[in-house]
């Protein structure tokens, strides 16, 4: 059994990067992941980010499911809502058997 190869870019930085290509008040930025600071429990899984300007901005009400909710915890976001690693395992097994059982 071979270890998936752990990617210099995060999953978060990635989305982010979906965005370069599309111009935002009329200019293209470059993105990067930005968490705010403070009491943002509820925020962890919005997509957040920064460009090369120090402006941030909400690029999406949600992030991909999958990303961790905050740099360091093994904490997901599954559809926009921060879930402990057990409630994604558990969440991802019922999508995927809601998905072969009526697909």
């Amino acid at each position: 059994m071979q270890l998936c190869a752990r990617s210099s870019i995060s999953f978060r930085a990635k989305q982010c990067a979906e965005y370069n290509a599309i111009p935002r008040n009329g200019k293209k930025h470059k993105w990067k992941p930005y968490e705010p600071t403070g009491k943002s429990g509820d925020n962890t899984c919005v997509l957040y980010c920064i460009n090369e300007e120090r402006v941030y901005s909400k690029l999406s009400p949600r992030a991909k499911d999958g990303t961790p909710c905050k740099r360091g915890t093994n904490n997901m976001c599954v559809s926009g809502a921060c879930r402990v690693k057990k409630d994604f395992v558990s969440s991802v097994l019922i999508f995927f058997n809601y998905k072969f059982l009526f697909n």
